[in-house]
């Protein structure tokens, strides 16, 4: 005969199931507190797809302070880092697609920065440093008005109200997070000339016009009803 053992754990049949405990108002509004501090913050971070244009992530580079990197409130948000990831993700894809001055050896420098309104509104700024050409700014004003909207609900940017500027091909939507400025160690005793960016510096080739044009195509047919690009 087998030994038993001392203290044999209880079964638990259909008729046996131990009550699941109440959680208590108290305890659930203590968590929503702590979840919405925490997107307040700015430390949450959405998620982030693969790039549109098969980029590394690696080549986007958060705006650095030499001899400031152990101070905390001259860090990147998380939340406004993974933005800026994806809108320059679709800005530099609009921009290969409508712009005729992106030429295969060329350079596209983009900045994604965040920004605070006099009214206090938060909004996401873009604009490149790329050489100046002769290529028509209404050309590609209409080109890029048409096409980064989409490109951005694409990334999964809601961006509402798109601006933009000739000069640098500057755009400007409203931040689409939740981080609040006098709620995050971030932002709220940064001086604004310190405010977080970032950067991507691209050589142009062209697999990444073509792709570029590939993918805003089929953004603007049918077959791009879901949003997703393949």
């Amino acid at each position: 005969m087998k030994d038993q053992p001392d203290n044999p754990s209880p079964k638990i049949g259909d008729n046996e199931r131990r009550p699941q405990a109440r959680v208590s108002e108290e305890d659930l509004e203590r968590v929503c507190r702590a979840v919405a501090d925490l997107f307040q913050a700015g430390d949450n971070a959405p998620s982030l797809d693969d790039s549109l244009l098969g980029l590394d992530w690696s080549l986007f580079h958060p705006r650095k302070f030499p001899g400031l990197d152990e101070d905390r409130t001259l860090l990147t948000p998380p939340e406004f880092r993974n933005y800026a990831l994806s809108a320059l993700d679709a800005y530099a894809t609009a921009l290969l697609d409508g712009d005729p001055s992106n030429r295969p050896g060329g350079t596209l420098h983009c900045t994604c920065s965040l920004r605070q309104e006099a009214n206090g509104r938060l909004e996401m700024e873009l604009k490149t440093d790329s050489c100046r050409t002769n290529t028509s700014w209404r050309t590609v004003m209409v080109n890029l008005l048409n096409s980064f909207p989409k490109l951005l609900t694409a990334r999964g940017i809601k961006a509402g109200e798109i601006a933009y500027l000739r000069e640098g091909n500057y755009m400007k939507f409203a931040y689409p997070g939740q981080m609040v400025v006098s709620r995050s160690c971030y932002l709220c005793n940064r001086p604004l000339e310190l405010w977080p960016s970032v950067t991507l510096v691209l050589p142009v080739t062209a697999e990444l016009v073509e792709r570029a044009k590939k993918i805003t195509e089929c953004l603007q047919s049918d077959r791009a009803g879901d949003g997703v690009v393949h």
